[in-house]
């Protein structure tokens, strides 16, 4: 299991569209060889989770992203990312060669 550890800093705006900064920590984690399909292709992956803690009072949280990197290439072929309060999750698919 390869973990790595760092500070991530998310810069969101409420609905006052007013910006914000939260500081979180995160640490990153292998989860293994996963084969992933997009658009009837299969791609040979690793799964990474990149868990990241903090905020204070309301903005305490979790926020959990996933990435699938190529196994060879280290392409990035598809993720799971986290894009604020207001919007949630993304999922974002890498198309084309």
């Amino acid at each position: 299991m390869d973990r790595s550890a760092g500070a991530r800093s998310y810069h969101i705006r409420g609905l006052d569209n007013e910006s914000r900064s939260l500081n979180l920590a995160c640490d990153l984690q292998d989860l293994g060889a996963e084969t992933i399909e997009i658009i009837a292709l299969s791609y040979a992956t690793r799964h990474l989770q990149q868990r990241c803690e903090g905020g204070e009072g309301a903005e305490a949280g979790v926020v959990v992203n996933d990435y699938w990197v190529d196994s060879v290439s280290g392409r990035l072929w598809q993720s799971r990312q986290w894009a604020g309060p207001t919007i949630g999750y993304l999922r974002i698919r890498q198309l084309t060669l």
